[in-house]
């Protein structure tokens, strides 16, 4: 079962919790906060989710990544801006609902406006900025993973191809000693040789494959050296513990 979606829905109900919880006042005795003040901070921290996945899957893989710094100083900056204003249009210009004033509020010059988009600038910067910086830690790690896997694929991708035709020739030249001696293995060490081919050129594609599989391999490469090399040495091979369900990159024992 992929818990992802469930992870993400969680973590996302609970930040859209934080913006009622943290809404100034809002469990001070005596005082009654308005519910489209509830809704307007729901709908701006609904925003700043929104920003982490655009950020996430689009702004640092397009602009970040590739080192187009300007463009994504600049996106950025739009972002923040629209997240800001946005809400202060669609609940007090279309809408058209007071701003709620400040709780120790005296009449000033400046306006009830620019305090109000003043104080919301002043909320709305830090949790920005750290949403930006946790969804670019997590490409970051993520593509940081991916590196990883992509030089283990390419290590072992290496080691199939220095491994495939070494030891298909090396077999090739035992066979062909035994049929210079008309030995009656050779029809068997050809029968090995093909299973084990068989086995590198399949199953070798894959990134995991059954234990046992891998352990059969080398069985019937012991099988097939044993042939080759008669009594002339003495090979004890024992194999302990439980393999089953286990899995194994392909050709690494």
């Amino acid at each position: 079962m992929n818990r992802k979606p469930l992870t993400h829905i969680l973590v996302i109900t609970l930040f859209l919790a934080l913006s009622v919880i943290f809404t100034p006042h809002l469990f001070t005795k005596g005082i009654v906060i308005p519910l489209h003040v509830i809704f307007k901070d729901l709908f701006t921290y609904s925003l700043l989710v929104g920003f982490f996945y655009l950020h996430y899957f689009r702004l640092v893989p397009e602009y970040f990544v590739t080192q187009r710094y300007l463009d994504y100083t600049f996106v950025i900056c739009l972002i923040f801006l629209a997240i800001l204003f946005l809400p202060t249009i669609l609940f007090h210009f279309i809408l058209g609902f007071p701003y709620p004033k400040p709780f120790h509020y005296k009449e000033s010059e400046d306006g009830l406006f620019v305090i109000y988009i003043t104080k919301t600038f002043k909320s709305l910067l830090f949790p920005y900025i750290g949403i930006m910086f946790s969804s670019l830690a997590f490409v970051i790690n993520k593509e940081w993973k991916k590196l990883i896997e992509d030089k283990e694929r390419a290590e072992l991708s290496y080691l199939k191809a220095q491994l495939n035709p070494h030891f298909l020739f090396n077999t090739l030249n035992s066979i062909y000693s035994l049929a210079l001696i008309r030995s009656a293995n050779t029809p068997k060490a050809i029968l090995g040789l093909s299973s084990l081919m068989r086995y590198v050129i399949t199953e070798s594609k894959e990134d995991f494959v059954p234990l046992d599989n891998e352990l059969n391999y080398i069985r019937s490469y012991i099988d097939l050296q044993k042939i080759r090399l008669g009594d002339t040495v003495d090979v004890n091979y024992t194999c302990e513990g439980d393999t089953e369900g286990k899995q194994i990159s392909p050709i690494l024992l």
